[in-house]
């Protein structure tokens, strides 16, 4: 009867023990793969995480592109109105220089024909007074 509830106890250990180890061996093996996911999802996050950041410098060469490329047409267009600008600066010098030069040039004739009409003037009062001083000087002798 010993030797049974030696051998009960016996094969009850050993059950248990062998529940144990195949226990930890599953344990184990979910251990592994739950390792192994990770690992997986990690180099899915970093490959994930790489493109992104790829594709967002590959963005930012691009929006950096088209702002230079707009910095051009921009700086294009105002050398363009800077033109424009001088341009009619420079006209708006010639219309007043000839504006100058065309009041100067009807000064000065309107000072001659001045000169002239008081010369004129003075030439018939200066002949009036001597056609009347003759006359008079005539009578008088």
């Amino acid at each position: 009867l010993l030797g049974g509830t030696i051998q009960v106890a016996y094969d009850f250990t050993n059950g248990i023990l062998d529940a144990i180890s195949d226990s930890w061996q599953v344990l184990q093996e979910k251990a592994l793969d739950a390792t192994d996911y990770v690992q997986r999802m990690a180099q899915e996050g970093d490959r994930a995480a790489r493109e992104s950041l790829e594709r967002t410098r590959r963005r930012i060469k691009t929006v950096q592109h088209e702002t230079e490329e707009g910095l051009e047409i921009v700086k294009g267009r105002f050398n363009e109105l800077e033109g424009n600008l001088e341009r009619k600066v420079g006209q708006a010098k010639d219309v007043v220089r000839e504006g100058i030069e065309k009041t100067r040039v009807t000064a000065e004739s309107v000072v001659d024909a001045m000169q002239q009409s008081f010369d004129v003037a003075v030439d018939a009062v200066e002949g009036r007074l001597g056609e009347n001083s003759e006359g008079t000087r005539g009578s008088v002798v």
